[in-house]
């Protein structure tokens, strides 16, 4: 016999495959900590944010104000941002260095632009670096 404990060159070789596991584990999961999705929420109270229209309703039953909005979503981070859903949930009046909220007002699911159907209302996915 050579003097080997194969026994306890079997344990150290294990310990070491143990701890290179453990360690690829938190160091996966450190870097995912870092590569989330950073959303960026963009809006003004001007062109191309807000719109004015006048809507007709029908030939002859009369004529309706329309307000239109859009808010810019922006993944800024390094992942991309899977299964986004706007959701409007409240309304601020500002008047003046005082706020109330717009009253009464029911909390509404918004709709992607990138989907042209007006009545889709499904989640989307935004890639890094892009916008919707």
């Amino acid at each position: 016999m050579c003097g080997w404990d194969w026994n306890l060159a079997n344990f150290i070789v294990q310990l070491f495959v143990a701890i290179g596991t453990l360690g690829a584990v938190v160091v996966a999961l450190f870097l995912g900590l870092f590569q989330k999705p950073t959303l960026k929420i963009e809006f003004e109270q001007k062109e191309p944010y807000c719109r004015k229209t006048i809507f007709r309703l029908g030939a002859h039953e009369g004529l309706f104000s329309r307000y239109w909005i859009r808010i810019k979503v922006t993944n800024e981070g390094r992942k991309v941002a899977k299964k986004c859903q706007g959701k409007l949930v409240d309304i601020k009046v500002v008047k003046t260095e005082e706020t109330s909220s717009f009253q009464p007002f029911d909390p509404v699911i918004l709709r992607w632009a990138s989907y042209p159907d007006e009545t889709d209302l499904r989640p989307t996915n935004i890639n890094k670096g892009e916008y919707d």
